[in-house]
């Protein structure tokens, strides 16, 4: 009874080694975690571009200094490059550096001056068209004032001639009554002369 414990114990340890992991498996290293784009600058007047990391390799193509590289591996002292069009090739490291060299940066300044120059002349050209268009909106605002001042005075004249015409038309109005009274008065001392004659012609007949 007592060599039971030991050999329970036995088999069990027999087991555990006999494991591949042991007691604990084995715990796998996460995979590396992608990093960003590596990009390199060509720092010598020419390097070759080859189809392996290696120089035995066939050259693929041949670069010239301060053109640029995206980095897609390394083996050694080679790097992997991405050569566009899906294609690839490896370059050496002493080739490479990972400062954009002084051409490359004289490039970028000058590709940036010459759109600030553009930039700079647009906003000039656009200057001076605003300001012609003041200047036109000027000449247009003084225009438009000469013909308000003249259709004010042209205003004022009516007004005048207003006046003028409609006095006109009182004293023509009175003068036409006045003329009437008087035709009408002078009409009816006729009609009453000739009254007046025709009786006593009557009278004078009936008293012969």
């Amino acid at each position: 009874m007592g060599s039971k414990p030991f050999a329970f114990i036995f088999f069990l340890s027999l087991m555990l080694f006999a494991s591949p992991h042991g007691l604990f498996p084995r715990v796998e290293a996460a995979p590396a975690a992608e990093t960003d784009v590596e990009k390199v600058y060509i720092n010598v007047r020419r390097a070759n571009v080859r189809d392996g990391p290696g120089p035995e390799h066939k050259a693929l193509r041949v670069l010239s200094a301060g053109q640029g590289l995206v980095v897609l591996g390394s083996s050694g002292n080679w790097l992997k490059v991405d050569l566009g069009n899906g294609k690839a090739g490896w370059v050496n490291k002493r080739a490479v550096t990972h400062k954009p060299p002084a051409p490359v940066v004289i490039a970028q300044l000058r590709r940036e001056l010459k759109a600030v120059q553009q930039d700079n002349e647009t906003l000039k050209q656009e200057i001076t068209r605003l300001s012609d268009a003041r200047q036109d909106l000027e000449l247009e605002n003084s225009r438009l004032k000469a013909q308000v001042n003249v259709l004010t005075l042209q205003n004022e004249d009516l007004k005048s001639w207003r006046v003028i015409l409609w006095a006109g038309l009182g004293l023509v109005v009175l003068l036409v009554g006045w003329g009437l009274g008087f035709l009408t008065g002078m009409f009816r001392k006729q009609a009453d002369d000739r009254r007046y004659d025709r009786l006593m012609r009557e009278a004078g007949t009936k008293n012969v």
